[in-house]
């Protein structure tokens, strides 16, 4: 094929682009290609199971629920009364149930939960129980002498979508602003209340699971928000640091406006925020298949003074990783729930609520491992209980650099003092499965002025040959889990001695402890491209310490997952199994894993992930600590594990799907009108476009979606796209350290530069199976125009012969619908509701034009071309439109008679619905001039560009730039 310039006179001669045989065969290598790689991602998305540590382990739980629906709570008090509904939940046989069927009986403090996205009010009902039950049944085991039993609250959002539409989302935050003023406003006749004479509630507890989490951030910002009526928040696996989809740009603009609110009020030192809110979001980790759980992240909203993201294998007793809809219901973790609920509330004050300080303290403690960097703090501090004097005369002195080794009661003697160096490079390290002990830490040497550091240790699991995952001793087991403390020298300052004093009742109860300035950290160089030609290997062995670290700087990558084999002696009768714990530093992700005698290990982590904002001054080192009994000697080989690789990429590049294959078909349609520049040109098909387009551009096409999302990593490159961006919502941070890339694949690791060929291959093999599906059914409704007119002598008339459409612009038929549709736009149905209507014409008009192209090819070929090409378009836009339509039709099951409240907008139908019924009339867009060629190749050229660089975070506005497109074409067909 040879490329010419734009001909100056339509009698130049043009050698249009062919299909032939050569190009068929590369074409159709790249389809079987992309089919194999799709069919690949999507089996081992589907079919991979997770193992180990990954493995679901929820237990399933029971309750006697109530639901009291609060009907004073009406239009008096909020607009969307008809809309929503609040309720009260009751736990039978616990809570205060209502008098004589309708009075509510209040005497509690307030919890409010917020449903997610399709989610419902019942949800509440599971930790609303475990809170009912703890408190009544168990009240002993809360550490808070101030607590008091919860009344629970739960929104009733007739299970909207909240996570496609920004104005549900809006309404659901304005109307639980309303609640939240009512709900205080019913503590204020409550007759409990009254006779107890306590201070009456003033603020209320948020619980959103989901995008309720975002909705209650999103309360604290509207103008009919109650100053100081929340100041915490607790979420479940909600997506705080950007939107799961981007199909409306009301969600979008709301996500800005939100973040940028919280980030403005929590560095303003002296507001309300920075001191009295706290947000602590949970995730469930790598079995959330709804939303990437790197979505959840805080960092960059909410200090970690006031908040901070965790995991489900993070918290201790727990430790399982949980799916998007179980993290409401799972048992360990509702119990956990509750109890922190429990523990940080303060009945005497009127905000009902502990202090700032005194809630995170509490939060590090139940959702934290306790061996994060944050967690120094709240070690050995003055407010733990202190000791009385203690008799040290009988202790055993340790000396430094020895390894403590207590294995059975003949060994124990009454006490073990380790003497305290004034040097900071020493650390103390103990590992017990002894559940109670004491160990003192004292500032002189007598034991007078000692503190009890039982409280600092954190809890580990329990590993034996008898158990096969952490959560064997998770709470509710009848293992108990082993004990843990790490102490740098900075903590262990102002302290001279250290003395443990403890009993072994049982046989298999050990005591390993050291006091030392061995460094336990090794540090490994390897990379990902290391790694994937040469697997890391190491052996582990030293029988002075039984802890040895592993950190790997260079591997910090959310899309790559690695695969450990260990290998060790089982023939040792050791104390304990090998363990090991995985861990990020930032957000706070820990996982377990026990090891066995040989065994292999997937090794996943939320790291540096695409559209997430990454502080380039944190430690992002994937890191490996190993628990290994003394003289017992550990094997690794650490490798790539593509199969786990290739099943993550769905979840975080699902929208990828919508916005490269437009870019695609962007660019085809820019091919196809290079050609298509006077009303004499050829309009070439579809497959023609595409197949050339590859043969004569794939190289530079691999080149740049190989090297430009890792090209663009630079504040200078970031910053320049974002004001080219039109919308330009995410703005670049003014922290020099803070970089945030949201263009392209959002890729930081040059290692993963095969994700954006990868895609593109698919999504060339996607276009192929869509028309072939077209062709298919063009096919088939040949067949069947044809058996008609055979049998019943019908015949359908030939459009091109009708000179009336030449004359109308459009028939009596076709004004009426556009009037219809306009109305019903601008008055009740939203414009995507429009869309998909339009979109069925579409399909229309190139069912017919594949019959009157059958019949005379050379008269109807350029307009079936172009028309196919258009549907092509069409049928991607859909995705992008479709969600909104599904809110519409939700909403119109429940409350017909209420027009949508949103996306009236007829511009942004218009253009394409009046394109598309002159496309019915047989018309294609006409190119006189250079000018109108020239505006129709740019306009497809910028869609093309910008649904690659842009799409994947602004999809709504991909459909935007098309309907702009659809505006040209349309005036095109009218010269």
């Amino acid at each position: 094929m040879v490329q010419i310039d734009l001909p100056a006179e339509s009698a130049v001669r043009i050698r249009y682009p062919t299909l032939t045989k050569k190009l068929r065969k590369r074409s159709t290598l790249v389809i079987i290609v992309g089919l194999l790689l799709l069919c690949i991602i999507t089996s081992t998305h589907i079919s991979h199971n997770f193992s180990g540590s990954d493995t679901p382990k929820c237990r399933s739980i029971y309750m006697y629920p109530s639901y009291a629906r609060i009907d004073g709570f009406d239009s008096r008090h909020t607009k969307l009364a008809k809309k929503y509904h609040l309720y009260l939940y009751r736990e039978q046989g616990k809570d205060k149930e209502p008098k004589h069927g309708d009075e509510i009986q209040l005497d509690g403090i307030p919890v409010l939960f917020i449903p997610g996205n399709a989610g419902s009010f019942k949800q509440a009902r599971s930790i609303a129980a475990a809170s009912a039950n703890l408190y009544f049944d168990h009240k002993s085991t809360i550490q808070n002498s101030n607590a008091k039993n919860m009344d629970y609250f739960t929104a009733d959002f007739n299970e909207d979508f909240t996570a496609f539409h920004g104005q549900t989302m809006l309404d659901q935050a304005v109307y639980l602003n309303d609640a939240v003023r009512y709900i205080l406003s019913m503590y204020a006749q409550s007759a409990a209340y009254k006779e107890s004479n306590r201070p009456l509630p003033k603020s209320v507890i948020l619980l959103g699971h989901s995008m309720g989490g975002i909705v209650a951030r999103l309360m604290l910002t509207l103008p009919n928000h109650i100053p100081e009526s929340v100041n915490t928040i607790l979420t479940l696996s909600s997506p705080h640091s950007t939107a799961p989809v981007t199909f409306d740009g009301d969600i979008l603009k709301l996500y800005d406006r939100v973040n940028s609110y919280w980030t403005s009020a929590m560095n303003d030192m002296g507001s309300y925020f920075r001191n009295n809110v706290s947000v602590i979001s949970i995730t469930g980790g790598i079995l959330d298949d709804i939303l990437p759980a790197d979505y959840t992240n805080l960092q960059g909203i909410v200090p970690e003074s006031n908040g901070f993201t965790t995991f489900t294998t993070t918290i201790p007793e727990l430790w399982t990783p949980i799916d998007h809809l179980a993290i409401v219901w799972c048992d360990q973790l509702r119990y956990l729930l509750a109890k922190y609920i429990l523990e940080i509330v303060n009945d005497d004050a009127g905000g009902k609520t502990a202090t700032l300080d005194i809630r995170m303290r509490k939060g590090r403690k139940f959702f934290l491992s306790g061996l994060e960097r944050i967690t120094d703090a709240d070690k050995l501090i003055d407010k733990n209980l202190s000791a009385p004097a203690v008799d040290f005369s009988d202790t055993e002195s340790v000396p430094e650099n020895h390894l403590l080794v207590l294995n059975s009661s003949e060994s124990m003697s009454t006490g073990y003092a380790f003497n305290i160096s004034k040097s900071v490079d020493y650390s103390f390290e103990m590992l017990t499965s002894l559940v109670q002990f004491d160990i003192f830490f004292c500032k002189d040497i007598y034991g007078k002025d000692c503190i009890n550091g039982f409280s600092s240790f954190s809890k580990v699991p329990h590993s034996t040959s008898l158990q096969k995952f952490p959560t064997d001793s998770s709470w509710g087991e009848s293992v108990s889990p082993f004990r843990f403390i790490s102490l740098n020298g900075s903590l262990l300052q102002g302290f001279q001695i250290i003395v443990f004093q403890g009993s072994m009742k049982k046989k298999e109860d050990f005591v390993l402890a050291k006091y030392s300035d061995d460094k336990s950290i090794e540090t490994a160089s390897d990379g990902l491209w290391k790694l994937s030609l040469f697997p890391f290997r190491m052996s582990l062995k030293n029988k002075h310490s039984f802890v040895h670290g592993l950190a790997f700087p260079n591997l910090w990558s959310s899309l790559i997952s690695f695969n450990l084999k260990t290998t060790f002696s089982d023939e040792i009768d050791s104390m304990f199994r090998p363990m090991m714990r995985q861990y990020v530093n930032n957000p706070y992700e820990t996982k377990w894993h026990l090891l066995a005698a040989s065994s292999s290990h997937e090794i996943n982590m939320h790291n540096i992930s695409p559209f997430i904002p990454l502080d380039d001054t944190i430690d992002k080192s994937l890191n490996l600590m190993f628990f290994i009994p003394p003289g017992e000697e550990i094997s690794l080989r650490l490798s790539i594990n593509w199969k786990l690789t290739l099943k993550m990429l769905y979840i975080r590049f699902r929208l990828a799907f919508a916005s490269i294959p437009i870019s695609i078909i962007a660019l085809v349609l820019c091919y196809q009108f290079y050609y298509y520049d006077s009303p004499d040109s050829k309009f070439i098909s579809f497959d023609t476009g595409l197949m050339n387009v590859l043969n004569n551009h794939s190289l530079l096409i691999f080149l740049f979606l190989s090297v430009g999302p890792i090209a663009i990593n630079h504040k200078a490159i970031l910053t320049l796209l974002h004001y080219l961006d039109p919308i330009s919502l995410s703005k670049p941070s003014s922290d020099s350290h803070m970089l945030n890339n949201n263009y392209m694949l959002g890729l930081r690791e040059t290692f993963v530069w095969w994700i954006g060929p990868v895609f593109f291959i698919i999504s060339v093999a996607l276009l192929f199976i869509i028309l072939r599906l077209i062709n298919v059914i063009e096919f088939a409704v040949i067949k069947i125009s044809s058996a008609i007119t055979r049998y019943t002598r019908i015949t359908f008339p030939d459009p091109l012969n009708d000179m009336t459409h030449h004359k109308l612009l459009f028939n009596n038929r076709q004004l009426l619908g556009v009037c219809f549709i306009s109305l019903g736009v601008m008055v009740y149905v939203p414009y995507q509701f429009a869309f998909i209507l339009v979109s069925l014409i579409q399909m229309w008009n190139c069912m017919k034009l594949a019959v009157f192209t059958n019949r005379n090819n050379a008269k109807y070929s350029n307009i079936h071309n172009y028309n196919v090409s258009f549907l092509m378009l069409t049928i991607f836009m859909i995705p992008i439109n479709a969600p909104i339509v599904v809110v519409f039709l939700r909403n119109f099951a429940i409350r017909w008679e209420t027009a949508f409240r949103s996306h009236h907008n007829f511009l942004a139908i218009a253009p394409t619905l009046l394109l598309t019924l002159r496309n019915s009339q047989c018309n294609i867009p006409i190119i006189k001039n250079r000018m109108n060629w020239l505006i129709v190749v740019s306009i497809l050229g910028y869609l093309s560009f910008y649904s690659f660089m842009y799409g994947i975070r602004n999809l709504y506005w991909v459909y935007h730039i098309s309907n702009i497109l659809n505006g040209v074409l349309f005036f095109l067909t009218i010269l």
